[in-house]
């Protein structure tokens, strides 16, 4: 039943109303394409599908760690774009949500791999910087194994000094393959059949812009969110000594209150998600 809940999925994805465009190059969505694996990886999450394009990425996973691989991925694009140049450089910030049933989880699949649509030409399945043809095709074992080149090698190709899968495989430009990570298998099994999936591929244009301006408020949402904890943790520092997750509740209370009567709080949910608080605990503040 499409309506049946699901759990473990999450939605991980950048701004898509970018002004700048953090993947320029293929260098770049390279480098974005393994990060995304690599990430997964070190998060013990499972990537099930993923799209980089010049602008933004998004990838749909299975686990139970999104806050770390959103950590990872962000130090990684971050580190990448400073050492780019001051043109792109500063903090790259990722969204995530969490997929709660079939259907969604099946729309958000096929939005993702449809999304070169809005930058290619070509049919989705022949997008290079996504999924490609992994659903419903055979199965193949292009590339190069990590085993068979030198861990110097490995490290220098893809900027990670933790051992990865040695049964990965890379590509000439040093990308690893998505049929190397991708649980295709898995999608297989939650579409079905061949005809759900073109069932699915098949999105109304008013669905899709709907889905577009939901992710965006998300997206802006949490990222307000964000930087309401980090001047929280900054001020948590200097007025305590110690960082906002590791203070006491009541402290949290008191930085609340202080941030309330100094004007950069509001009794709202997400000022009080921010701080690691309910709303009715800022409902009770004076």
């Amino acid at each position: 039943m499409l309506d049946e809940p699901v759990s473990d999925y999450w939605h991980v994805y950048s701004d898509g109303k970018r002004a700048d465009i953090p993947f320029a190059t293929d260098e770049d969505k390279v480098f974005a394409m393994n990060s995304i694996a690599i990430c997964s990886f070190q998060s013990d999450m499972e990537v099930i599908c993923q799209e980089v394009n010049d602008t933004h990425l998004h990838s749909i996973l299975k686990g139970r760690s999104p806050e770390r691989f959103r950590a990872g991925m962000k130090k990684r694009i971050s580190t990448w774009q400073n050492r780019k140049g001051s043109d792109r450089s500063g903090e790259f910030y990722l969204s995530f949500n969490e997929i709660t049933s079939r259907r969604e989880l099946l729309t958000k699949i096929m939005y993702t791999y449809r999304n070169s649509l809005d930058c290619y030409n070509g049919a989705p399945w022949n997008y290079r910087w996504g999924v490609g043809n992994l659903y419903f095709a055979p199965r193949t074992s292009l590339g190069t194994p990590l085993r068979d080149i030198s861990a110097r090698r490995q490290r220098e190709l893809l900027s990670c000094w933790q051992e990865l899968p040695q049964d990965w495989r890379i590509d000439g430009s040093g990308m690893l393959l998505p049929s190397s990570y991708i649980n295709a298998d898995l999608v297989e099994s939650l579409f079905g059949s061949v005809r759900v999936f073109l069932a699915f591929l098949y999105v109304k244009r008013d669905d899709e812009q709907q889905m577009k301006q939901a992710l965006s408020q998300h997206y802006m949402n949490q990222r307000s969110m964000e930087e309401l904890r980090q001047y929280a943790n900054r001020l948590a520092h200097k007025k305590f000594g110690k960082s906002l997750r590791v203070i006491s509740f009541e402290t949290r209370l008191e930085l609340a209150a202080s941030m309330l009567r100094g004007g950069t709080g509001s009794r709202t949910e997400s000022f009080a998600k921010a701080l690691y608080l309910k709303k009715a605990d800022i409902d009770r503040l004076l």
